[in-house]
């Protein structure tokens, strides 16, 4: 609460530049990103600790950074600033210009877009709100929308999950490393905005599209569409949207 009294203060003074824009640049975003640092309001910055060595895999949903804009109390955009999601941690971890990181308070981050290094891909995090179907661990979640359309949604809730060590013993598995491993979650949203949690494959896709079922089925035979993949989901939607 400090944090947010201190951030709309500097906000009324002045101190931040952006009075007449909403879209932050320069000094102005680096001082408001700054105060979004979820630990205090110094110039210390939070890096991370000893217990990563050795440990194989990355706790990020993209391994390098990537250009990022965030979208912060329904009102504040910051644009192409560096930035990492910690799917293991669940924040956001971000680079200043001159090399310090800082961790990002999520509990005031709306929605943020994340483009990989190569500026391929651009991927857009968002909470579902005005759906049903949520539990207590997705309800405050951000989600990879990967479709979003009228008739229907596909979002993909990143997971990261340990598997410790285990080289000790008669019967270890002989892994000397622990491990992060991705686990990616999806989830359909209908027309009626109801979520449900799917399997990627294509008997779950004819069934959630099943008003259109045999165009679908054709559809998928003749552009040889593989349904157990997000990209094959991803054509598939679009072009039930289009019937």
């Amino acid at each position: 609460m400090k944090k947010l009294m201190l951030f709309l203060a500097l906000t009324a003074s002045g101190t931040v530049a952006m009075a007449q824009s909403t879209k932050l640049t320069g000094n102005g975003a680096q001082q408001n990103l700054d105060i979004l640092g979820s630990t205090n309001m110094s110039t210390t910055v939070q890096t991370f600790d000893e217990r990563y060595k050795g440990v194989k895999g990355t706790p990020f949903f993209l391994a390098q950074w990537g250009k990022a804009n965030l979208l912060v109390q329904d009102k504040y955009e910051y644009q192409q600033v560096d930035l990492k999601y910690n799917v293991f941690d669940n924040n956001l971890l971000y680079r200043k210009p001159n090399g310090n990181l800082i961790i990002l308070d999520l509990h005031q981050v709306n929605s943020f877009t994340l483009t990989d290094t190569l500026g391929l891909k651009t991927y857009s995090f968002k909470r579902l709100k005005d759906v049903s179907g949520h539990d207590a661990k997705t309800v405050n979640q951000f989600f990879a929308i990967l479709h979003e359309g009228t008739k229907s949604q596909l979002a993909l809730l990143p997971v990261k999950s340990m598997v410790k060590a285990d080289y000790q013993g008669s019967y270890s598995a002989n892994r000397a490393y622990d491990e992060l491993v991705d686990e990616p979650v999806y989830f359909f949203v209908d027309a009626n905005k109801v979520m449900q949690r799917v399997k990627l494959n294509k008997k779950t896709l004819l069934k959630l599209l099943s008003d259109k079922q045999a165009q679908i089925n054709t559809y998928i035979t003749s552009q040889r569409i593989d349904a157990s993949k997000e990209e094959g989901w991803v054509k598939t939607l679009a072009y039930y949207e289009s019937l």
